[in-house]
């Protein structure tokens, strides 16, 4: 499954991402690719393992 997400903010080392209008998680920057910011996009994958 894979979704597109929006970086809604970086602080204090976490990214905080939007899933969709009622949903935001806070994930580690040091797992996102380098550079990117503040209204990014990226396309978040599941899969079952």
């Amino acid at each position: 499954m894979k979704i597109e997400v929006i970086i809604d903010r970086i602080e204090e080392g976490f990214a905080v991402i939007e899933l969709d209008e009622d949903n935001l998680i806070d994930v580690p920057v040091k797992y996102l690719p380098p550079a990117v910011g503040e209204g990014d996009s990226l396309m978040l994958s599941f899969e079952k393992v």
